[in-house]
């Protein structure tokens, strides 16, 4: 009995310690030099071989009496073996702090292939052992005999099939710092392990036999993990990373172009040696793009380019904004949404949900669709009060207050900036409310400003394709006396533009913020919550809702700013100043978060 147990305990914990070895002597190989890391994997499955051959002759010297070798007490712990191992290895590494749930190296993608594994190990362990219960198919046998011709010693198919290509496929996970796959890999390679210990508690066949073809079995499984490389590559264990970033960029929208020219550098300043970052965007803008900001662009509907970049994909990246709303459609959400979810399936490392506005959200399972995504980000930072309370009410924990991209702005980028010209700005867009009674209405307000302080009319189009023709229409309806003039901004020209302007009516939102960053006094005219919010955090007075919206209303907003001269620039700056100092914490976070 003592010797039973002696060997079933050497039996389950030498292949447990042999993989856990090899995790722990791979770990860390990201830092090692390619001709490093081959040494130190050609090493360790040389150790692990030799590990488990010598564990197992121990077992062999334990059990090989008399009494074993006429079968009349028999070794009863083999289908024991074959499991206690496979069970210690997942517990041991589910302890380690990288697998627990707070870290999300587990997808919904592992959990499936966990319960496929589980199946493929009900067959393993039943197919274990003296007597099987499930028959050798014809083509194993065939393959067999094939093997037995032609070698000195045939090895066991788990070994060179299995195991062996498992813990090949392990280390370069391990390398590539993918703990979920890693976990998945390093269960599969026990297999290796556990079949060349049992090997030696089948006392009839000679220990040099077993020692030959474990040898065989580690020499065989090499060149099939090899080959199993490339495969693997598709889903993301060999490629050079990428961080793909998310948003509504290509479309003109100065507004949403800035987010991108203000978030690219902060990720490139944070990137990894092999990365590089990819812009999901219009497609006839990916050019562009790419020069411009030094990224590769690929078509936000081309699913031939998209589905090769998730599956590389090591970061991704929500990119400011609101695209997390259905005001605009029922389409936005979802799409936006299928991201997070395909990054969850495929294990993406960092989740990143920076600097967004989110709503209104009020269609059917929209919300819970938000909160699923939004949770399932490691980095939620959302850029105003509104959005944060908002997913706090759904249920997001850990939702940090930020500020707009725009906003993320470092003291050597204040200035200066032009001097103000005889203009007075116009932002508008379109919107339903926005009748051409109204329309009209403000056009003849904005005339007798002009004409009063002999000033020329800037419309400027922030998003000229939705823009331009609404504005027109504000032209056709100004006194024919009054000079108007196009400019269509950009996110190159857009503080440029704003800051030559004596004053700005403003609808769009990036519109109020170039406002504010320029220190040029401008009247709100509020289309979303977003805007509203905005007015309200900054504690800026002057705006009012299409609820409001009078000719009287507007030209009271007009003759104060004008009555407070100079004061009204120094009240800019006031209201500017909590939203900056908001947006140099969302900077700080936003580089704290990859420290941890």
């Amino acid at each position: 009995l003592v010797l039973k147990i002696s060997a079933l305990a050497l039996g389950v914990m030498a292949p447990a310690i042999a993989v856990l070895l090899f995790y722990r002597l791979l770990e860390g190989s990201e830092n090692y030099s390619m001709g490093q890391f081959i040494l130190a994997l050609l090493g360790g499955l040389v150790l692990v071989t030799t590990f488990c051959v010598s564990a197992g002759l121990g077992i062999h010297g334990l059990l090989c009496s008399s009494d074993f070798l006429l079968k009349l007490n028999q070794f009863s712990g083999v289908k024991l073996v074959y499991l206690a191992p496979l069970v210690l290895v997942t517990w041991v590494l589910l302890m380690d702090l990288r697998f627990r749930p707070e870290k999300r190296a587990v997808s919904w993608l592992h959990v499936v292939l966990g319960v496929a594994i589980l199946g493929v190990g009900a067959i393993y362990i039943l197919r274990s052992g003296n007597f099987s219960p499930i028959p050798t198919s014809a083509a194993e046998h065939s393959v067999r005999d094939k093997m037995d011709m032609r070698l000195p010693v045939r090895p066991r198919t788990k070994e060179f099939l299995v195991g062996y290509p498992a813990l090949l496929l392990l280390a370069f996970a391990l390398r590539r710092k993918q703990q979920a796959w890693s976990f998945l890999l390093a269960i599969g390679g026990t297999v290796a392990c556990v079949s060349t210990v049992n090997s030696f508690c089948h006392l009839t066949c000679a220990p040099d036999v077993n020692v030959a073809r474990s040898f065989i079995g580690l020499v065989f499984g090499l060149p099939i993990g090899l080959l199993l490389l490339p495969i693997l590559w598709v889903i993301r264990f060999l490629p050079g990373s990428s961080v793909l970033v998310v948003g509504y960029y290509g479309y003109d929208n100065a507004g949403d172009e800035i987010l991108l020219s203000r978030l690219v550098p902060h990720l490139k300043e944070q990137l990894e040696e092999d990365m590089e970052i990819v812009v999901l965007a219009r497609s006839s803008a990916c050019e562009n793009i790419a020069a411009k900001l030094g990224v590769k662009a690929i078509g936000r509907y081309d699913i031939t380019a998209i589905v090769p970049e998730l599956l590389r994909c090591r970061w991704l990246v929500y990119g400011g904004g609101s695209i997390f709303q259905d005001r605009t459609g029922w389409f936005s959400l979802p799409y936006y949404s299928f991201f997070a979810i395909a990054a969850q399936l495929v294990a993406v490392e960092r989740r990143l949900f920076v600097a967004q506005g989110v709503g209104p959200v009020t269609k059917t399972f929209m919300p819970a669709l938000t909160t699923h995504v939004v949770n399932n980000c490691d980095f939620i930072q959302v850029r105003d009060e509104n959005s944060a309370s908002l997913l706090k009410s759904w249920g997001v924990e850990n939702v940090l207050l930020g500020a707009d991209l725009a906003l993320w702005r470092r003291p050597e980028e204040e200035g200066p900036f032009p001097d103000r010209k005889a203009r007075l700005g116009v932002a508008l867009r379109p919107d339903k409310r926005l009748t051409d009674g109204k329309l009209k209405l403000l056009a003849e307000v904005v005339g007798k400003a002009a004409k009063k302080r002999r000033e020329r009319v800037q419309l400027l189009a922030f998003h000229p394709e939705f823009d331009k023709p609404l504005l027109k229409r504000f032209a056709s309806m100004l006194p024919k006396d009054v000079n108007s003039e196009f400019s269509e901004v950009t996110a190159d020209n857009m503080l440029e533009v704003t800051a030559s302007c004596r004053l700005v009516i403003c609808m769009r939102y990036h519109a109020a913020l170039a406002a504010l960053v320029t220190l040029t006094p401008f009247v709100g005219i509020s289309y979303d919550p977003k805007t509203e919010t905005l007015y309200e955090e900054c504690g800026w007075s002057h705006w009012l809702t299409f609820d409001d919206f009078s000719g009287e209303t507007i030209s009271e907003h007009l003759d104060a700013i004008k009555a407070e001269g100079n004061q009204a620039s120094k009240r800019v700056k006031e209201a500017r100043a909590p939203l900056l100092r908001r947006g140099r914490l969302a900077r700080e976070s936003f580089t704290e978060y990859f420290l941890i």
